[in-house]
């Protein structure tokens, strides 16, 4: 895997660059690059010689769609601090509301 990662690194750093030449300053390169390489594992691991695509073609969109996952969670995350923040709500309850939210349970005035 470490000769794939190394081979195709350059995919991640081109993509990352065109990405980014698209979003505002406080985007860092070397975070888009971070969760590029992680797309470019989950691809070198799920990639399936036998359907007849070229690597290139099947991983250049997974990597992109892991530096796009990245940017939606760091902005879902600023949007809940910033609300809870408008709310006056506590770090702790935002996280202890999401617990409630994720596991399904319905908070009934506890």
């Amino acid at each position: 895997m470490d000769s794939l990662l190394r081979e195709h690194a350059p995919l991640v750093r081109r993509s990352a660059q065109q990405l980014l030449a698209r979003l505002p300053a406080s985007v860092q390169q070397g975070d888009l690059e971070q969760a590029g390489m992680i797309g470019l594992m989950d691809a070198i691991n799920a990639f399936d010689m036998s359907r007849g695509v070229k690597f290139e073609t099947y991983c250049v969109p997974r990597i992109r769609g892991a530096m796009l996952d990245a940017l939606l969670g760091a902005v879902q995350h600023h949007h809940a601090r910033f609300i809870a923040a408008l709310r006056g709500v506590t770090g702790d309850e935002v996280v202890r509301q999401r617990k409630v939210v994720i596991s399904g349970e319905e908070a009934h005035g506890e």
